[in-house]
């Protein structure tokens, strides 16, 4: 829950400091799923090479954990990528959920902040 907090306010910073951003693209004819692809692409990338770096590591270590126990449970790569997809969604909604927020912003009112 910590790490969602800190993605969603990093996604909150990002899309706040890149707003006349994407004003001046809606402005030029910009789709809204377009934006929320650029604001989201950065995230998107992190999001993959910490699962791509996490699962794999979870899964070796936990097998080798498991091992000393002497009530074996059965614990396979379907328990990790279950988990991993499970993270990933929430990623995805954490950071959708301010892009899309964004991209939805009516062009006039980021050019009146300033």
């Amino acid at each position: 829950m910590i790490a969602y907090l800190g993605l969603l306010g990093m996604a909150t910073y990002i899309v706040e400091r890149r707003t006349k951003e994407v004003g001046i693209r809606k402005v030029f004819g910009a789709a809204n799923w377009g934006i929320t692809l650029l604001l989201s692409k950065a995230f998107l990338k992190m999001l993959a090479v910490a699962a791509s770096i996490g699962a794999p590591l979870s899964y070796f270590i936990n097998k080798l954990w498991l091992e000393i126990l002497p009530n074996r449970v059965d614990f396979g790569f379907g328990t990790v990528a279950i988990a991993t997809s499970i993270l990933m969604i929430l990623g995805l909604i954490t950071i959708g959920s301010q892009t899309i927020r964004a991209s939805g912003i009516n062009p006039a009112d980021t050019f009146k902040e300033e």
